[in-house]
């Protein structure tokens, strides 16, 4: 996103007055795999980390845990 990153995106969709905003599943993405980087994710508000490259197998896992009604 150009002006702004995805973990100060999840904060403003956290903080939304959206109904959903608290509970909508966010998932980050990176290529840093650094515990620093998924720390940072998760204080964000993100509910999840995938790092890349794409494992096929982990998005689907990955995306059922957060997506479980």
């Amino acid at each position: 996103m150009p002006e702004i990153d995805g973990c100060e995106a999840a904060k403003l969709i956290r903080m939304s007055d959206h109904p959903e905003g608290p509970t909508i599943p966010l998932i980050a993405m990176t290529d840093h795999a650094l515990s620093d980087d998924v720390a940072k994710a998760l204080a964000a508000g993100m509910n999840s980390f995938i790092e890349k490259p794409i494992v096929r197998r982990k998005i689907v896992i990955v995306t059922l845990q957060n997506f479980r009604a």
